[in-house]
C-alpha cells in the first residue's frame, strides 16, 4: 500500500511572506484582547467566533507517494479544522510529479515568530512554479510536524524511499 500523507498543507514562499507581514501588522495584545487580524479579502483564514486567523498554507488535501508517482489532490467542500470553518481556501488545485521528471526538492523552514508558525517545509521546485509541502494539523501536536514533514519519501531519488533529500536546508 503506497503511503497517504492527510492532511499536507501546500504553500508558497509568497504566501508565507504575505502570512508574516498580515500578522506582523497586528499588535499581539490586540489580538489576545478579542481583535481580530486585517485580511486581504482572498487571504486564507479560519474562524473562531467572529474572529478570522490567517493560514500558513492556501490548500489542504492528500498527498500519495506511489512508487513511481506523487499525486496531490485538495480537499474539496466546506473545510472545518478542530470544528471552525476555514475560507478562502483552494480547493481545486491538484498535481502528479512522475519520476521522468523529478523536481527539485529541499527543505524550507521560514522565518517566522512565534515558533508555532516556523514550521519545516519541503520545498518542491517543478518547471514553471515552486510549491511548499507540510503534514499539516493544528493544536499542541504542531511540533510533531518536523517530524512527520522531513520523512516523505521521495521515490524519485534511488535509494531515498522514507528519507530526506539531500539537498542543503534552507
Amino acid at each position: 500500500m503506497e503511503p497517504l500523507f492527510d492532511p499536507v498543507w501546500i504553500s508558497n514562499r509568497e504566501h508565507l511572506e504575505r502570512f508574516h507581514e498580515i500578522r506582523s501588522a497586528t499588535p499581539w495584545y490586540r489580538v489576545l484582547l478579542g481583535g481580530t487580524y486585517t485580511l486581504p479579502l482572498d487571504f486564507p483564514y479560519m474562524e473562531i467566533g467572529a474572529r478570522k486567523f490567517p493560514l500558513v498554507y492556501f490548500s489542504s488535501g492528500k498527498l500519495i507517494i506511489e512508487k513511481n508517482l506523487v499525486t496531490y489532490a485538495a480537499h474539496t467542500g466546506s473545510s472545518t479544522l478542530l470544528g471552525n470553518p476555514r475560507r478562502n481556501l483552494n480547493t481545486s488545485l491538484a498535481f502528479s510529479i512522475d519520476s521522468a521528471e523529478p523536481p527539485t526538492m529541499r527543505r524550507f523552514r521560514a522565518r517566522m515568530s512565534p515558533f508555532y508558525f516556523s514550521i519545516n517545509w519541503i520545498e518542491l521546485t517543478l518547471p514553471g512554479r515552486a510549491l511548499l509541502l507540510c503534514v499539516g494539523g493544528s493544536g499542541p501536536g504542531m511540533g510533531r510536524k518536523q517530524e512527520r514533514t522531513t520523512g516523505f519519501p521521495a521515490p524519485w531519488v534511488p535509494g531515498q524511499a522514507g528519507q530526506q533529500s539531500s539537498a542543503p536546508a534552507k
